[in-house]
């Protein structure tokens, strides 16, 4: 299946209802409306591939003013999809293209890998991070709250990972890691207080994506 950068909104609008819609829980995802206006501004570079005149899959790119890091947002395929190779060319399309533009990291948004799972549709976390952990992804040892996505909708607790063309250190540095932090969720004061204390040294460490990867990072922070 082909890979191709989506900018039309009706077609935008279509994965957001195909796809993103039906693939991730209600806080955890933004509305139709948003996520369009956001791909028509540039803000959000979308990325689908079409099997038979459906869409079967989709990757969502966010670069920021910290060019040395780039978020995934969304990765999704349809049920009828997977299980065929495509959301690891997904995730590959967001990293080459995060990297064409300067990234040298890019940083993901999952569940707590021991996080039973809750419905077919929304998929298993312990698959989720096996699958990101087979394609070279580390866990950020930072206490993360993901901010609510739009009003009425609830923070969640999340753990950041990290994708790289290239293998990846130890850990990060610290100092672009909170500028690109500050600028994604500074605004939210209890994301932002959680995660101030594990960017005042010079590097945040990276840890295996493993089922233990959750507890790590909270405790990590309270070093």
């Amino acid at each position: 299946m082909r890979i191709d950068r989506v900018t039309n909104p009706d077609e935008a609008r279509q994965i957001h209802q195909e796809l993103i819609d039906v693939s991730f829980p209600p806080d955890e995802k933004s509305s139709a409306d948003v996520f369009v206006d956001a791909v028509k501004s540039g803000s959000t570079l979308l990325y689908g591939a079409r099997h038979e005149g459906r869409w079967a899959g989709e990757v969502s790119l966010e670069v920021q003013d910290e060019k040395d890091l780039a978020l995934i947002s969304w990765l999704s395929t349809s049920e009828h999809a997977r299980g065929h190779g495509l959301g690891g060319k997904l995730l590959q399309t967001a990293i080459d293209e995060g990297t064409k533009l300067g990234a040298k990291w890019l940083i993901g948004e999952i569940e707590n890998p021991a996080t039973p799972p809750t419905s077919v549709a929304h998929g298993d976390p312990a698959a989720r991070s096996l699958f990101y952990a087979r394609r070279g992804a580390k866990a950020l040892m930072l206490d993360y709250l993901q901010p609510p996505i739009e009003p009425g909708k609830n923070a969640m607790d999340m753990l950041l990972i990290v994708f790289s063309q290239q293998p990846l250190p130890a850990a990060l540095p610290a100092k672009p890691l909170s500028r690109f932090l500050k600028d994604y969720v500074g605004g939210y004061e209890p994301t932002w207080n959680r995660l101030e204390a594990g960017l005042r040294g010079d590097e945040v460490e990276l840890v295996d994506l493993d089922q233990d990867a959750f507890d790590k990072s909270r405790l990590a922070s309270r070093k």
